[in-house]
Parts: C-alpha cells; structure tokens; sequence
C-alpha cells in the first residue's frame, strides 16, 4: 500500500508557505521607502534652489569666490535642509537593508524550494 503525503509534511513546506508573504511585504516596504527618498531628494533639491535663489538675487556677491562662501554659509544654516540630507542618510540606509534582506529572503526561497523538490524526488524514488 503506498502511502501519500501531504505537501505540510514535507520539512520545508513551511517556508514555501510563508516566505512568498514575507517577500511581498518587503517588497511593498522598498516601494515605500523609495518614495519616501524621492520626496526627500525633493526637498533637498527645493532648499537648494531657494539657496540658489538668493545667491543669484544678491548682487553684491561679485565673484565666484564669495558666491561659494555664501552658499556655504546658507547651506549651514538651513535647518530643513540639514533635516533633509540627514532623513536622505537614514532612508538610503535603510532601503539598503531591506533590498539585502529581501535579497536573503529570495535565496531562503529557492533554497526551500530545491530542498522540497528533492525530498519529493526521494520519496518518489522510496515508491
């Protein structure tokens, strides 16, 4: 009499069960964070232009020279720009994080999935 075994009792099952959820939800969260970072780099790219604005509105900078030392000091002393490049850091960072653990969940993926390949080709070779 040959026995037939659910997919749930094969060790690796689970992982095929639940890894594509875990995926897709990363997936979603990358998504997320790369529009957060695009929102950002608006910002940043906002403030800059105000800065720019008022260098170029500012006849008394004569000289590239001076036009850099006040663009330097308005830079430093925009709070929401500073704000801006800090949140860009944070972000980046951890979009980074989670396309690499999204890259370690696809591997976890495939591996469950040849693992469960093979135990159904030895349990077929058992028949």
């Amino acid at each position: 009499m040959t026995t037939i075994l659910k997919p749930s009792q094969l060790p690796h099952w689970e992982k095929l069960e639940t890894l594509p959820d875990e995926i897709y939800k990363l997936e979603t969260a990358i998504i997320e964070k790369n529009n957060h970072l695009t929102n950002v780099e608006e910002v940043i790219a906002i403030e800059q232009s105000c800065i720019e604005a008022q260098i170029a509105g500012d006849a008394s900078l004569t000289n590239d020279q001076k036009r850099k030392a006040r663009r330097a000091e308005l830079q430093a002393s925009s709070v929401h720009l500073a704000d801006a490049w800090a949140e860009k850091t944070l972000t980046t960072t951890a979009l980074k994080m989670a396309e690499a653990k999204l890259s370690l969940l696809k591997n976890e993926l495939s591996i469950a999935k040849l693992k469960a390949r093979l135990e159904i080709a030895q349990l077929s070779a058992e028949f």
